[in-house]
């Protein structure tokens, strides 16, 4: 199983980095009114550092995403950040076991809160997470960008994926 999401985070991350490789840099860094002011490369550093943030908890058993580091070279520079991807790339695919975990974190305006959870939950969490921003990030590169090429299910999530092809298999026969 951690395998398994291992890849698809992989997936993900190489995904995001394609696109960030095909967009002009200024594009890349460009705020955009469709994003509230934010630009493209700050989902997609949104989007490692979360993966970063899991990775690095795994050597104190507590992952803690409010702790992530913003780090504005991967917002800013494409090429940076594509490296970054392959970073996180060559750990993940190291990953073997699942196991309990920790996650810290601010919810609402109480002190934090701690609950357990796994290393394959968290995973499946920054798939999912991956997809949500994916999907804002198809938006706006089909509005401003569409020199981008994308994979047809960039930012789709894989029930829809799989219902669409059940769809058009019932409607082919």
């Amino acid at each position: 199983m951690i395998a398994q999401l291992s890849n698809v985070s992989i997936e993900m991350l190489q995904q995001l980095s394609a696109v960030s490789l095909q967009l002009e840099e200024d594009d890349y860094a460009k705020p955009l009114d469709l994003l509230s002011g934010n630009s493209i490369g700050k989902h997609i550093r949104h989007v490692y550092e979360l993966y970063d943030e899991l990775l690095i908890g795994l050597n104190s058993s507590t992952v803690n995403y409010d702790a992530r580091k913003r780090n504005l070279q991967i917002e800013r520079d494409p090429i940076f950040a594509s490296n970054f991807a392959a970073t996180l790339a060559e750990k993940l695919v190291n990953l073997k076991d699942d196991g309990i975990i920790q996650l810290k974190g601010s919810y609402g305006q109480t002190a934090d809160v701690t609950v357990k959870t796994s290393i394959g939950r968290e995973l499946a969490y920054n798939i999912e997470h991956s997809i949500h921003h994916m999907a804002i990030i198809q938006i706006c590169l089909k509005h401003h960008f569409s020199y981008v090429k994308l994979d047809e299910n960039f930012g789709v999530a894989f029930s829809t994926q799989i219902h669409l092809k059940n769809v058009h298999a019932n409607l082919s026969s």
